[in-house]
């Protein structure tokens, strides 16, 4: 794979947008890419419990996945509440709750062992919250936030 532009570097006469595409279609094996869920895959919705990928979002994932090295969606959402919405994409990483859980190519979700002694602290912070802010407020717990 040849290094990385650090800027410094000019980029090659690509005199034609089908000179683009052919230039990154010859590095696609090596490319990884990584989608935000909320606001990239999935439109933001009011109740982010309901919130699905956005229409075609899982074909175009799937047809991507084999011409590249590897795909992460990353979110603020727990992996379980990913791969709800995202089902079995074969050779897609979930990085979930900011990265303290992931899932690589559908195997089981992994927690951060330091992550793991807060779960009860998120939990009783959501219970306070539930308590002390006004009726009908949203407090979403995922576990290892809130």
């Amino acid at each position: 794979m040849p290094p990385l532009n650090m800027g410094n570097q000019q980029p090659g006469d690509l005199s034609s947008a089908d000179d683009v595409w052919r230039a990154n279609a010859a590095r696609a094996a090596g490319t990884v890419l990584f989608f935000d869920f909320d606001g990239t895959l999935a439109p933001v919705g009011d109740d982010p419990t309901a919130v699905q990928p956005a229409p075609r979002v899982l074909t175009a994932i799937e047809a991507l996945a084999p011409l590249v090295r590897r795909i992460a969606i990353v979110s603020a959402r727990p992996v379980d509440f990913l791969r709800d919405r995202l089902g079995g994409l074969a050779g897609v990483d979930l990085y979930g709750l900011y990265g303290l859980e992931h899932s690589h190519s559908g195997g089981d979700t992994v927690t951060e062992p330091a992550a793991l002694p807060w779960v009860p602290t998120m939990a009783e912070l959501a219970e306070l919250a539930r308590a002390e802010l006004p009726a009908g407020t949203l407090v979403e717990f995922k576990r290892l936030s809130v």
